[in-house]
């Protein structure tokens, strides 16, 4: 068996990529955590009824709204799609 740390705790470092403060978090992830819990909020919908949509855990989708966790390209692209938003929308401070 691996401990292997989930990802949404650890950030894999891209080779020659600027070093991060630790805790730093990147404001793309920031504005998409604000700009999405907005529009879950104005469609009505909780955060149980993303994940009946989705299939995505609900205490995932409480992660990605606190910043918690680096959610992949995939799940913000579903996100953004059961919201009802382009992504590169929920991605603009």
């Amino acid at each position: 068996m691996t401990n292997k740390t989930p990802d949404c705790i650890s950030e894999p470092q891209a080779p020659g990529a600027p070093r991060k403060t630790p805790g730093a978090i990147p404001e793309e992830r920031i504005a998409f955590a604000a700009n999405f819990k907005k529009a879950r909020i104005a469609a009505n919908l909780s955060q149980r009824d993303i994940h009946d949509r989705t299939g995505i855990a609900q205490s995932y989708l409480s992660e990605v709204e606190r910043c918690v966790c680096n959610p992949s390209l995939d799940t913000l692209a579903a996100l953004a799609a059961v919201v009802g938003k382009p992504l590169h929308l929920l991605l603009k401070p």
